[in-house]
């Protein structure tokens, strides 16, 4: 099994593939609702308060995978 990135790479390098079976996936805006309300619950709760700061470690760890999915 191999990714289609290193797949894509070793091609440039002269390798050769035969492909058996694969995945094909989509792309979807799935974190977008979750996203909206973390963004809710932080507006809602002052600085200082253990729910604004629970949503803010929240939408920062999913930031590489948000950001993508909702452009």
């Amino acid at each position: 099994m191999i990714f289609s990135e290193e797949m894509y790479n070793a091609i440039k390098l002269g390798y050769k593939f035969k492909i058996n079976s694969g995945f094909l996936f989509e792309r979807a805006p799935i974190f977008k609702d979750f996203v909206k309300i973390l963004y809710d619950l932080r507006k809602k709760y002052p600085k200082g308060h253990p729910l604004n700061y629970i949503a803010k470690l929240l939408m920062n760890s999913l930031y590489g995978n948000v950001i993508w999915n909702i452009l």
